[in-house]
């Protein structure tokens, strides 16, 4: 059965609340694999941007997007350390009106697999 997934996640110390809401509608559960780098975090964010972003949010759509697959954990647990709240779709409505409520704050947002092309 088809699921449509909208989760969010924070970081606060060693420990991340996620919330998870799951309807009927939309696509596959497949995971797509995000290539990763064993590149210092000092070598990539200026001296400034070490600490945790918390004044942005980041959106990260796919249709594929699968909260059980340990490359969407890796993933996840890096953008953590860099992003406070990270709030993720599989369905590009939901996703949009999510982005429709947003006044104030700035948004990083990755669009990846089928939707990002």
């Amino acid at each position: 059965m088809d699921k449509k997934q909208h989760s969010k996640s924070t970081a606060s110390g060693s420990s991340s609340p996620s919330t998870i809401n799951k309807s009927k509608k939309s696509s596959s559960t497949t995971a797509t694999s995000l290539p990763t780098t064993n590149t210092s975090r000092n070598a990539i964010l200026p001296q400034t941007a070490r600490r945790i972003i918390q004044n942005f949010l980041l959106i990260w759509l796919d249709a594929n997007l699968d909260e059980t697959k340990d490359d969407f954990k890796s993933s996840l647990k890096h953008l953590r350390h860099v992003v406070a709240s990270i709030t993720t779709f599989t369905d590009a409505e939901e996703c949009f009106k999510f982005l429709d409520e947003i006044k104030k704050e700035k948004v990083f947002m990755i669009v990846s697999g089928a939707l990002g092309r």
